[in-house]
């Protein structure tokens, strides 16, 4: 015994040292032998005159009583809300002096975190352990080695060389680590990766400097992707979310898309695409084109709530200098950019916000380059912003809206546009359908005020109106009802033209005056074997200027619209219906009279219909009275359309006898998906034919569009190849690649589960049985 410190005389000594260290008031110490040796407690003064008087190293055969080969991460001890509790153990302890060496197999279980060495040296002083060789610190969320290392055991934090380091499915490598306090490192020239083939993943990124905050996110800067050991993409940041996935849904996808386009030559896209949150997502975009140079943009996406929603899409690339190739101009050295975005805000709980933004340089920009925008060729823009306010029986809107129109389409990528129309700003105010007492009808109240400017109309137009419509549902028994609908308008305008080629003067303008439009209408439902029949009346009647009597002076006498209309609805099933509408136009012009051939409207027809085996037929046909069938449609289609599915559609388009020819189509769509497979397939073909007179005697035909994409799932990517043909001389190869990485917490798979044993990996040597002394 040594200044009450037993030691057993066998020849196998297992010697823990359970120390409280760290400036706290004692130091407790459990010492394990044989079954005749017990614990005891020591004071700190007694361990310090215990190292001051042994004069040499114990040396024990054996330091634990089994041995530890699955280095699985224990349960931290217990402690004291006022204490520290550290346990140490080692093959070898040296205390001969104030810095304590251990060597071989250290195991130091500090509060919740494992530290591992070889050969480690803690200064008493500073509780500094520098370590010769490997050094792991552990806990619950990481796991991180340095080869050296420091670390201080009194703040929890140190400096790691050639650092390693595990958190969830991402490994990460650095020059250095930092360990700050709350658990946070701090990484030097950092490569980090999700990819569980070790020791070279099939991809990885690299940062300057890397931020770790376990279980909740990485940051990294000055960021660049690579596929194997080839740069693919820069970032100046990187953010990934380590948040268990059943706490946050974020996820890293990144896109390289390299391919061939007609007008832009070899291209590479690549898309980096970040969930900060389950509500926050963002894009970045950085493209290269061979002929066009280099483009980029961003896109900004939220979705708080159904109240709470937006997005913003921007891109930009200013072109090469002309050139042209196999006679077609393919740059135009301007700078070309688009802008698209929509939003709306609930700012509380009777007042909302709504905008639209839509803005390009070119008509034909989209064609070119924009990704997320359905329409490739836009003949129009559409910019809009307003406020709502909305209570219980009615809402006010205050608004802008503006309309621009493409101009020169043959020009140079298009032409631009050019203002159509401009309110700025209008004022809307509705009311709910109301029912006074004693009233028959339930009555509706509107009134606007707007400034409007418009192509075409060489002033500003102030205008303001109201406007009355009352209506019922009478029900007459036997299924029988009657709607009836009555609405009074009256407008205000400082200047304008007529709204009607009939009225009065139709080409003068007229200055502060009124307009009142009076209109009927009664639709009698009746159910028939043939499904519910409406016959429809109604009539609109225009006031003469300044006036509430007609205006019986215009060819039209002030009736601008009357109209008889016939329609039938067959309903099959809640998913298969029948509807036939045709009408007869009751007008009297007394300048231009209407034929009864012009009189009788085309009679349209529309089937949806799904059968039993779930194939979705939908068709729709039209017959003009005295010109035959105007045109005709089917559409059959089978499956889901992102799944395994067939479609086919045929129609023809509409025909003027004598003047132009008549056109069919055909369009196919077909999917293979299976869930069980890695690969799908998708083709789609468009094709056209044109005959003059029927099918027998087509001139031409041409298979004008073709779609073919090849996806193939692997590992963490998604590989899609893409071949387009399509009119405008596009002609598109592409091969995109996709990276969808992991969302935070815990792996769930088994594989991903094996890569968790950091130290295995970084160390294999100690997956091996330890040699005891």
């Amino acid at each position: 015994m040594v200044d009450g410190i037993l030691i057993s005389p066998s020849p196998v000594i297992s010697l823990i040292f359970s120390i409280l260290l760290l400036g706290t008031p004692k130091v407790f110490a459990a010492v394990s032998a044989s079954s005749t040796t017990l614990p005891v407690t020591i004071s700190s003064s007694s361990l310090k005159t215990a190292l001051k008087t042994s004069s040499s190293t114990i040396r024990p055969d054996s330091i634990l009583a089994q041995p530890d080969t699955g280095y699985a991460l224990p349960a931290p001890p217990k402690i004291s809300t006022d204490e520290t509790l550290t346990i140490f153990e080692a093959d070898e302890v040296d205390y001969s002096s104030p810095v304590i060496h251990m060597k071989g197999n250290i195991v130091i279980h500090q509060s919740t975190r494992t530290i591992k060495a070889d050969q480690l040296w803690i200064n008493q002083k500073t509780n500094i352990g520098t370590s010769k060789g490997f050094l792991i610190i552990k806990d619950s969320g990481s796991a991180i080695s340095g080869n050296p290392g420091k670390y201080d055991f009194a703040t929890e934090t140190g400096t790691l060389i050639h650092a390693s380091a595990g958190y969830g499915y991402w490994r990460v490598h650095g020059a250095t680590a930092t360990l700050k306090p709350g658990q946070k490192a701090v990484y030097q020239d950092a490569d980090f990766t999700s990819c569980n083939v070790y020791p070279n993943p099939d991809y990885h990124f690299h940062s300057s400097h890397l931020l770790v905050v376990p279980n909740k996110y990485l940051l990294g800067y000055n960021t660049t992707f690579c596929l194997g050991k080839t740069p693919l993409f820069y970032m100046p940041f990187f953010y990934k979310s380590l948040v268990p996935k059943n706490k946050q849904n974020g996820t890293f996808h990144i896109t390289s898309d390299p391919g061939y386009d007609y007008r832009n030559g070899y291209f590479l896209k690549n898309m980096a695409e970040e969930d900060w949150s389950k509500t926050f997502q963002t894009k970045e975009f950085l493209d290269y084109y061979s002929n066009e140079g280099v483009g980029m943009g961003g896109e900004i996406d939220h979705h708080e709530s159904k109240n709470q929603r937006g997005s913003l899409y921007f891109y930009t690339i200013h072109e090469n200098p002309p050139k042209t190739v196999g006679g077609n101009l393919i740059s135009s050295g301007l700078q070309r950019w688009g802008v698209y975005g929509d939003e709306y805000d609930q700012l509380t709980s009777s007042l909302s916000f709504q905008a639209r933004i839509q803005a390009q340089s070119d008509q034909n920009f989209n064609n070119d380059y924009a990704r997320s925008n359905l329409y490739p060729v836009a003949n129009q823009l559409i910019n809009s912003s307003a406020l709502v306010y909305r209570q219980a029986k009615y809402f006010a809107r205050v608004s802008y809206s503006r309309v621009d129109n493409a101009y020169n389409p043959n020009g140079v990528n298009g032409g631009g546009f050019q203002t159509y129309s401009e309110s700025a700003p209008r004022f809307d105010f509705q009311t709910v359908p109301l029912r006074f007492k004693h009233d028959p009808l339930i009555n509706t109240f509107s009134a606007f005020e707007d400034n409007t400017t418009q192509q075409g109309q060489p002033f500003l137009q102030h205008s303001a109106g109201i406007n009355w419509q009352g209506s019922n549902v009478y029900r007459m028994g036997c299924g029988v009802n009657f709607t009836p609908t009555l609405q009074y308008s009256s407008a205000y305008y400082s200047k304008t033209n007529p709204l009607s080629p009939y009225a009065t003067n139709p080409t003068a303008i007229s200055s502060n005056v009124f307009i009142n439009n009076y209109s009927a209408s009664g639709d009698l439902r009746l159910p028939t074997i043939v499904g519910d029949v409406d016959v429809i009346q109604s009539m609109t009647g225009r006031s003469k200027l300044n006036g509430f009597g007609l205006d019986s002076s215009a060819p039209d006498h002030g009736i601008q619209s009357e109209m008889a209309t016939l329609e039938d609805v067959y309903t099959f099933s809640p998913a298969s219906m029948l509807r036939i509408t045709s009408g007869y136009n009751e007008q009297q012009v007394t300048n231009q009279p209407i034929p009864l051939n012009q009189r009788i409207q085309p009679i349209a027809e529309n089937l949806t219909y799904v059968t039993s085996s779930g194939i979705n037929i939908t068709q729709s046909n039209t017959y003009q009275f005295d010109g035959g069938e105007q045109s005709f449609q089917l559409n059959l289609m089978k499956g889901q359309e992102k799944g395994t599915h067939f479609g086919i559609s045929a129609g023809y388009a509409p025909i003027v006898p004598g003047v132009s020819p008549q056109t069919y189509t055909v369009n196919t769509d077909f999917g293979w998906a299976p869930a069980s497979s890695t690969w799908h397939v998708f083709l789609i073909t468009r094709s056209q034919t044109v005959t003059n007179a029927g099918v027998g005697q087509m001139q031409s035909f041409a298979l004008y569009d073709k779609e073919l994409t090849v996806v193939k799932l692997w590992h963490d990517f998604i590989g899609t190849a893409q071949f387009l043909f399509r009119p405008g001389n596009v002609k598109q190869v592409s091969f995109n690649v996709t990276l969808r990485l992991p969302a935070g917490g815990p792996p769930t798979s088994k594989a991903q589960q094996q890569q968790t044993d950091w130290e295995s990996e970084w160390y294999p040597e100690r997956q091996r049985p330890m040699t005891r002394l």
